[in-house]
């Protein structure tokens, strides 16, 4: 997604739908520049209709951000959401 193109086997037909290209535009212009990921840790996994969502941190050079895959019994993927990374608090709570 990163660079632009998925291969479309990995995911289940209805999410292959669900995903056109535009969209994989968008995702590869947020994310692409952040450069390769540097790291993956499984935050939590739990069961949902038609399979299993995963939320991991995804850890960048500068930022890290959260991504969620969901797969069915057969490893393809069945969701995904992208959360961008948070930006910085401009402040600290209690201090203006």
């Amino acid at each position: 997604m990163q660079r632009g193109d998925i291969d479309r086997r990995e995911l289940a037909p209805a999410m292959a739908e669900a995903v056109p290209q535009p969209i994989v535009d968008l995702v590869a212009a947020e994310y692409g520049p952040m450069g390769a990921p540097t790291g993956f840790s499984l935050v939590r996994q739990q069961r949902v209709a038609g399979g299993t969502a995963r939320v991991y941190r995804v850890t960048f050079l500068a930022e890290d951000a959260t991504w969620i895959f969901a797969v069915d019994p057969a490893g393809r993927i069945i969701g995904l959401h992208f959360y961008p990374p948070e930006p910085p608090p401009t402040s600290s709570p209690g201090v203006s």
